[in-house]
Order: C-alpha cells, then sequence, then structure tokens
C-alpha cells in the first residue's frame, strides 16, 4: 500500500499546484500520463506476471499437496495428488483434475 500512499501523496502536490496555477493542465495532463507509463514499464520488467507469482518469497515453499488412492466421482479416474485432504463422506465427491474443470466451466 506504500506505492497507492506514495501516488495519493504525488497527486496532491500536482493538483495543488494546478488550484495555485504553478502548472498548466497540460503540463499536470504530461505528469499524470508519464507516471502511468513509468507503472506500466515497472509491471514490464517485473515479467507481466501477476501479483502473487511476483510475491513469493524466495525459497518460499510450493502449497502442500496431500498424495493418496483416490477415484473421480465422474468418470472413475484414478486420483493420486490433492491440493487438501480429503475427509469422510467428500472421498465419494471427488473429481479428477479435468472433470473439476469440465464442472466449472459449465457451472454445474
Amino acid at each position: 500500500m506504500a506505492y497507492m500512499h506514495d501516488l495519493d501523496e504525488w497527486l496532491n502536490g500536482l493538483f495543488t499546484d494546478l488550484a495555485e496555477n504553478a502548472v498548466s493542465y497540460e503540463e499536470m495532463k504530461h505528469a499524470i500520463r508519464e507516471k502511468v507509463l513509468e507503472s506500466y514499464r515497472n509491471g514490464q520488467q517485473a515479467g507481466g506476471k501477476p501479483p502473487a507469482a511476483r510475491s513469493r518469497k524466495a525459497g518460499a515453499k510450493p502449497p502442500q499437496r496431500f498424495t493418496g488412492t483416490w477415484q473421480c466421482s465422474r468418470c472413475g479416474a484414478a486420483i493420486t495428488s490433492l491440493p487438501f485432504e480429503p475427509k469422510g463422506r467428500s472421498t465419494e465427491r471427488l473429481l479428477c483434475l479435468e472433470c473439476w474443470r469440465a464442472v466449472s466451466s459449465a457451472g454445474e
């Protein structure tokens, strides 16, 4: 949030300068365009990765996966790894990745 705070302070100063006629409308517009372009370039240098991918710290462990022998309740395919530990009757409703994607995209 420090970036947003800095941006707010920068904008407040710019608007104050505009109100006091220290800068013209065109100069203000140019300054804002330059700030947007700077932010865009910073994103490009970061590789265009989503924020979650950039925020992972060096040496951070990947998300935990649980291994076992389960069966997809829709197509019967074997499931050997899940991002959660199924417990109780939830094992009767497990879906393989392909079926989960089909159900998710269909909105079932």
